[in-house]
């Protein structure tokens, strides 16, 4: 029951585990764990410090792991085109290019989206393409015009900081070495479409934060309504269980008290 706990509570935890002061989020983006790295990306990104958008940046234009490069995309990704542009600048275009050469769907995915949101356009898949185009634009691409704004404060130096492990962390290292079995449960009662769409959304995003941090995962998806039905048995496709879920509507009866029963059997 913890770690269901834990994993439903993934999304919204992240940002409360890394808030103890700027700088110790980013010393943590410099962590050797990748790991770290990544949940203090997520960190950032979840509490929408726009000034963090240079280190995700400086990160990225470094950072050689495929699963990490996802975690920083995607933060980079929650923040505003205004924001980008005034913090990151044209340096984020370059930056976004390079994980599209990963062999992993997941940083080339979230570069691509990035890539689009900061140019406006919807331009090659390939890393060769996009290098290209930049090659060509940039001497005369601009940015869109925002209203003058104050500049983001200055973060200053960081100051080396002994990272503390966090009881989050240390579930995540376990489920790492040990494996991860994680079935979400959804009931799909007639009146529940609106909390279905709700919970669409989180078991999507926690599903791929899952298959990016463990190695040995298995997803399941069982829904009820006053009897059960298993959508999809263990399986280490992620994908999977997402194609499945989007077919997941408000049907059937309300006799909810033995659907529970059974779907968490």
């Amino acid at each position: 029951m913890k770690s269901i706990l834990w994993l439903l509570l993934l999304a919204s935890a992240l940002p409360v585990l890394a808030a103890d002061d700027k700088l110790a989020m980013a010393k943590r983006l410099e962590d050797p764990d990748w790991v770290v790295r990544s949940l203090s990306a997520k960190s950032i990104g979840d509490s929408h410090y726009s000034w963090g958008i240079q280190w995700l940046r400086d990160r990225l234009a470094r950072e050689n792991n495929e699963y990490a490069q996802a975690f920083l995309l995607k933060a980079l990704l929650v923040f505003s085109l205004e924001d980008l542009v005034r913090v990151g600048g044209m340096g984020l275009i370059p930056v976004a290019i390079k994980p599209l050469k990963s062999k992993s769907s997941h940083p080339r995915r979230q570069a691509q989206k990035l890539l689009e949101k900061l140019t406006g356009q919807r331009g090659p898949e390939d890393a060769a393409g996009w290098e290209r185009w930049w090659k060509d634009a940039e001497a005369t691409f601009a940015f869109p015009k925002f209203p003058q704004a104050q500049p983001p404060g200055e973060a200053g130096g960081i100051e080396a900081k002994t990272h503390k492990t966090t009881e989050f962390e240390e579930f995540i290292y376990g489920a790492r070495r040990q494996g991860l079995e994680v079935v979400f449960v959804l009931d799909q009662t007639g009146s529940m479409q609106p909390t279905i769409d709700a919970a669409k959304a989180n078991v999507l995003e926690i599903s791929e934060y899952i298959s990016l941090l463990i190695p040995k995962y298995k997803l399941g998806l069982v829904t009820y309504d006053d009897a059960v039905q298993v959508r999809f048995p263990l399986t280490q496709s992620y994908e999977a269980v997402q194609g499945k879920l989007s077919g997941v509507i408000a049907v059937g009866g309300a006799d909810f008290e033995e659907g529970v029963d059974k779907g968490l059997a």
